[in-house]
C-alpha cells in the first residue's frame, strides 16, 4: 500500500524575482512524498507548487486541498478517481509519482 505525505518548505529569495505578474519575495513549495509500506526504503519525491497570482490554484486553501487530497489517497482512493482539475500541479505531481 502506498502511504502520502508532504513538507512545506518556504523559499525566501534575496532578491526580488520577477514574473509576468509582478515581483515575488517569498515562495512556498509543497513536497509531496510517497513510499510503500511494503517497501518503505523506495521513496518518490513531487513538487506541488502553485505560484502566488499566476496559478489558478494560487490561494490560501492549497494546503487545505493538498491535505483533502493525500488523506483520500491514504485511504485508498486513486488519484485518478479524485477530482483535481482545480489543482492542476497536484495533478502533475501525483501523476509523476505514480
Amino acid at each position: 500500500m502506498l502511504h502520502y505525505r508532504y513538507f512545506k518548505h518556504i523559499l525566501e529569495f534575496a532578491f526580488d524575482a520577477r514574473t509576468s505578474r509582478g515581483e515575488i519575495k517569498k515562495h512556498t513549495a509543497y513536497i509531496i512524498e510517497v513510499h510503500n509500506t511494503n517497501n518503505p526504503l523506495v521513496i518518490g519525491r513531487g513538487e506541488a507548487s502553485p505560484l502566488s497570482g499566476l496559478s489558478i490554484d494560487s490561494h490560501d486553501d492549497f494546503e487545505n486541498q493538498l491535505v483533502l487530497t493525500l488523506q483520500q489517497l491514504n485511504d485508498g482512493i486513486r488519484h485518478e478517481d479524485i477530482d483535481l482539475s482545480k489543482l492542476p500541479p497536484l495533478c502533475v505531481s501525483l501523476f509523476m509519482l505514480s
